[in-house]
């Protein structure tokens, strides 16, 4: 009796104790405009730094900095071929490159302005060999008030990602993003809760007592 009642509270400190997964919203929307290198938004104490790249002609992996633009209802880029504050494929194509405070498992992307039912995105991740293409065109799907999401079946883990038009017909406006953060970089475990130290306390004082009247 005594073994099965240690057994559960083990387990119940054990799930207590584990790191949850924390879903945080990352929102670029703003009444402000601003154009600058970097844009920033926060969840949860975590950045997520917004940054613009063109692509050069063989693929997003290289490609030239260029300022990000944020008019209200997202970021975009203020291209020469279209002078509308959003990324695009004419001409080369334009990356969004999202980098976080820590390892994060991203799972949905927000987009607007999205012009039709055909806009794509591929997304790209950073590391220390430089940018790796993971997936190909993903089809974004317009809403009726222009805006768009898109949620990954399997999150994808990493800190930098890059959100790239893949050719001329796409044209969205970055809004934001929803990620977990990764489960060795959970800020805090969850705290255990007084009454269920005292409870294995209470139980190993039995216990101790028990083994005591049998000798």
């Amino acid at each position: 009796m005594f073994k099965t009642i240690l057994r559960s509270a083990a387990a119940a400190t054990l799930l207590l104790a584990a790191p949850a997964a924390q879903a945080l919203t990352f929102d670029f929307t703003g009444q402000s405009r601003l154009s600058a290198p970097t844009i920033s938004t926060s969840a949860g104490g975590i950045t997520l730094d917004a940054s613009g790249r063109r692509c050069a002609t063989t693929g997003c992996a290289t490609g030239s900095d260029a300022n990000i633009q944020r008019w209200g209802n997202g970021l975009g880029l203020k291209a020469f071929y279209r002078e509308q504050h959003t990324f695009d494929g004419w001409g080369p194509n334009e990356m969004a490159i999202l980098t976080f405070g820590t390892t994060v498992e991203l799972q949905a992307l927000d987009f607007h302005y999205v012009e039709d039912t055909r806009d794509q995105f591929s997304l790209w991740t950073r590391g220390d060999a430089g940018w790796t293409q993971i997936t190909q065109a993903l089809t974004i799907g317009k809403t009726a008030n222009g805006a768009g999401r898109f949620s990954f079946a399997d999150a994808i883990r990493g800190r930098v990602f890059g959100v790239a038009t893949t050719d001329t017909d796409d044209a969205w406006k970055f809004r934001g993003a929803t990620a977990d953060l990764a489960a060795p970089d959970l800020v805090s475990p969850v705290p255990l809760p007084a009454g269920v130290l005292l409870l294995i306390g209470g139980l190993g004082t039995l216990v101790a007592l028990r083994r005591g009247a049998r000798s």
